[in-house]
């Protein structure tokens, strides 16, 4: 599943550390 994160503070941070590990695949982050 792609994600995009909106907003880059702590949990955008960890959202994206953490998104490989469970099948994920950021596609695209807006700050």
């Amino acid at each position: 599943m792609r994600l995009a994160i909106v907003g880059y503070g702590k949990m955008g941070r960890l959202v994206e550390q953490l998104a490989p590990e469970h099948g994920f695949e950021v596609a695209l982050t807006l700050d």
